[in-house]
């Protein structure tokens, strides 16, 4: 039988006749297998998450990412029961094994990682800098006419004359022709 954090699950070995009547795996200490349930206890109540939500909703967008990990960290909650791990790179240290990838901990885990990315996807919306290009000075700017007939608005590649979308399109036809 093996055990692991998440949920409880036996290496079959056998025939199907065993699911007929047949007794299961015996296990020898059963005493390991009380309190063992599908998926850990929650470290965190729902109401300390939704708590701490509510009050980094209050900060101004652009930080709320920030003060909701601050405020969750000086909860008695979690003082109590994570003391003074932090949530680390990508989430690492609420994962099972430390690995970024892996499932975490346990559910109210989840659930504070996801509040916080929700938060930290907004921050960056409001502060970020999408869609935004910076100014290239006119000497360094691409030589191409788009089709909207205005100059490119991106920095030449190198020596050339053309950025590096436009350098790939001329080299491309000059290849097949």
């Amino acid at each position: 039988m093996k055990l692991t954090q998440d949920f409880v699950s036996t290496d079959w070995r056998g025939s199907h006749l065993r699911f007929e009547g047949s007794p299961g795996p015996e296990v020898s200490d059963r005493s390991s297998m009380e309190g063992t349930s599908r998926t850990m206890s929650r470290l965190l109540s729902k109401r300390t998450i939704q708590q701490v939500e509510d009050l980094a909703t209050l900060v101004p967008r652009g930080g709320r990412a920030k003060c909701f990990r601050k405020i969750l960290y000086q909860t008695e909650e979690y003082k109590e029961k994570l003391g003074k791990t932090r949530i680390g790179d990508r989430g690492c240290n609420w994962r099972e094994e430390g690995d970024p990838t892996g499932n975490f901990v346990c559910p109210s885990l989840k659930e504070a990682w996801t509040v916080y990315q929700k938060f930290g996807r907004q921050d960056w919306t409001e502060r970020g800098s999408s869609g935004t290009r910076k100014v290239v000075p006119e000497e360094l700017r691409c030589e191409k006419v788009t089709a909207k007939g205005e100059r490119c608005s991106k920095k030449k590649k190198g020596k050339e004359c053309f950025c590096t979308q436009h350098f790939n399109i001329l080299k491309r036809t000059l290849i097949f022709t």
